[in-house]
C-alpha cells in the first residue's frame, strides 16, 4: 500500500489495522465454526519486499476434512468443502445457524438513502432483481457496502480497464458482481480510487458463455507457463517468460502485458493471445478450470469436449493451424502468420533442448502458485495433432473503486467521512495491484471487521 497507491491522508492508520488484525486471522475463522481446518501453502508472494520472510506470512486453505478436496458447487455437505466455500461454510454456520442476522435473498441493492443532513439512513432494493418491486430497509445505525467489484457490468469496465475492456477479457469470478455497490457509493458522493486495478493474468474466454453479455472466463493456472506449452500472441510471436503468468509475484498482475500497446501501429498485440500445444500435451490433463458449473458442458481431463465444441483449435500442421486461427478466430481478425508460430514454436523447442530460454530467460519450471508447486523439466511440442486455445486477459475479479479511510468510512472528494456509509471488501480495496493468493479474502476479513465494529459504534438513528 505504497503513497502512490493509496491516499497518503489513510495509509499509515490502515497499515496499522492490518498489523494488528491479519495476524489473528486463523483464529478468528476457527471461532466461526470450531471444525475448520487450514492447510498451508507456500509463503509471501513478494520474496524481496522487506521484511516478506520474517513475516511467516503463506497461503491457508480452509477445508473440513483432513485431506484438501477439489469438490465445487452449490448445496455441498459440509465436509466436500474447500478454500472460499469451506470459508463460506464457516460464516453461514456461525451467522445463519445462531440466526444472528437477517438475510434477504434474491434482493436487488438499487441505491442509498439519505437525509437532509447527509447521514446513510437506509436503503432502496428491489425484490426478486432489477425489475422486482421496491423494498426500503432503514439502517439503525448505518450501512456496509461490500458487494464485490464491476466485472459483468460493460459501462463500468469501458471507463476503468485497460485495452478492449469488452472484448480483451473475461473473469471467472461470480457474476454477481456488477458493480451496484460502488454505483450507490458514487451516487452519495464517494470518492473513488484506483477503480482500474484487477487481480487479473491470461485466462481462457468462453466463446459461449455470458453474463449481462459479458464472456465468462475459465482459469488456466494448470496449462498457462506449464511444460510442453507456450504463449503466443495474434500475430503468432512469443512475447513473454510464459511462467510470469502462473507464478508470483507476477501472476496477478500480469494482465498489463496482456493488455500492452503497440504504440506505433495503435493495436494491441498481444489481444488475443493463444496457448500452443501438441498431442502430448492434450493428454496430461485438464488445461483449463471449470468450478460452478457455469458452462455447458464438464471440462474433462483429455480436453476432448472444449475441443469437439470448438473452443481449442485443433489442427495436423502448425501451418494449418496458423491458417486456422487467421481465418476462423474472429478475435484474431486476420492476424496470425504462420511463418511467425513455426519460428515461435523452434525458439520453444530450442529452448527445451539447451534448458536456455534466450529470448525471454524463462526456467524450466511449472507454476509455482499455492496450488501447483513443483519444478518440471521441458518438453518439446512436436507431436501432432497441434493445438491452440485462445486466451485473453481475466481472473477473479477487480479490485478498487470507492475510497474509504482506516476506518472504513467512505469518504467524499473533500475527504471528509459520508456519515453512517462504510464500505470492506474488492468494491474498495486498499491492495490493488498488489496481490499475495487470498489477499482479497485477508483484506475481506480485516476490513469487514474494522467496518462492523465501527457501524456498530454509532449512534442509533432516529427520525
Amino acid at each position: 500500500m505504497s503513497e502512490g497507491e493509496y491516499s497518503p491522508l489513510f495509509i499509515d492508520d490502515m497499515v496499522d489495522k492490518f498489523a494488528e488484525l491479519q495476524p489473528g486471522l486463523l483464529d478468528f475463522v476457527s471461532s466461526l465454526d470450531p471444525d475448520i481446518m487450514f492447510n498451508r501453502f507456500g509463503g509471501a508472494a513478494f520474496p524481496t519486499f522487506p521484511g516478506a520472510e520474517e513475516s511467516g506470512y503463506a497461503v491457508y486453505a480452509p477445508s473440513f476434512a483432513e485431506e484438501t478436496t477439489t469438490v465445487h458447487g452449490n448445496h455441498l455437505d459440509k465436509l466436500e468443502t474447500s478454500w472460499g466455500q469451506a470459508l463460506m461454510m464457516a460464516f453461514e454456520t456461525e451467522l445463519i445457524d445462531n440466526e444472528l442476522v437477517t438475510f434477504l435473498w434474491d434482493t436487488y441493492g438499487e441505491g442509498l438513502i439519505q437525509n437532509e443532513a447527509g447521514e446513510v439512513i437506509g436503503l432502496k432494493a428491489l425484490s426478486g432483481g432489477p425489475e422486482g418491486d421496491p423494498v426500503y430497509i432503514k439502517a439503525k445505525r448505518g450501512v456496509v457496502l461490500a458487494s464485490g467489484g464491476y466485472e459483468y457490468n460493460e459501462e463500468m469496465r469501458r471507463a476503468f480497464i485497460e485495452g478492449p475492456a469488452v472484448s480483451g477479457w473475461a473473469f471467472y469470478g461470480t457474476p454477481s458482481n456488477t458493480g451496484q455497490g460502488i454505483l450507490m457509493g458514487l451516487k452519495a458522493g464517494a470518492q473513488m480510487l484506483k477503480a482500474s486495478k484487477c487481480s487479473c493474468r491470461m485466462i481462457f474466454a468462453c466463446p459461449d458463455v455470458e453474463f449481462n453479455g459479458l464472456r465468462f472466463g475459465l482459469n488456466t493456472d494448470a496449462s498457462v507457463g506449464t511444460e510442453g506449452t507456450y504463449c503466443v500472441n495474434a500475430y503468432g510471436n512469443r512475447f513473454i517468460d510464459e511462467t510470469k503468468f502462473t507464478k508470483d509475484p507476477s501472476r496477478y498482475f500480469s494482465y498489463k502485458e496482456a493488455v500492452h500497446m503497440d504504440i506505433t501501429e495503435l493495436d494491441y498485440p498481444n489481444v488475443p493471445s493463444y496457448l500452443i500445444f501438441d498431442d502430448v500435451r492434450r493428454q496430461k490433463g485438464a488445461l483449463a478450470s471449470e468450478l460452478w458449473g457455469l458452462i455447458p458442458f464438464e471440462w474433462d481431463d483429455l480436453n476432448e469436449e472444449a475441443i469437439n465444441a470448438g473452443w481449442i483449435l485443433k489442427a495436423d500442421t502448425l501451418e494449418e493451424l496458423a491458417e486456422l486461427i487467421r481465418s476462423s478466430h474472429e478475435d484474431n481478425a486476420g492476424r496470425m502468420s504462420a511463418e511467425n508460430l513455426l519460428a515461435a514454436n523452434a525458439q520453444y523447442n530450442e529452448a527445451c533442448e539447451t534448458g536456455v530460454d534466450t529470448a525471454f530467460g524463462r526456467v524450466p519450471k511449472a507454476s509455482t502458485n499455492a496450488y501447483t508447486e513443483g519444478e518440471t523439466g521441458w518438453t518439446k511440442c512436436e507431436t501432432p495433432p497441434f493445438y491452440a486455445m485462445p486466451l485473453v486477459a481475466g481472473g477473479p475479479n477487480t479490485k478498487g473503486g470507492l475510497l474509504t479511510n482506516a476506518d472504513r468510512n467512505v469518504v467524499d472528494w473533500s475527504n471528509n467521512p459520508i456519515p453512517r456509509l462504510y464500505s470492506a471488501g474488492e468494491m474498495s480495496s486498499c491492495f490493488k495491484w498488489v496481490y499475495q493468493s487470498g489477499g482479497n479474502i485477508t483484506e475481506g476479513l480485516v476490513c469487514g471487521q474494522i467496518a462492523g465494529e465501527n457501524v456498530a459504534a454509532e449512534e442509533p438513528w432516529s427520525e
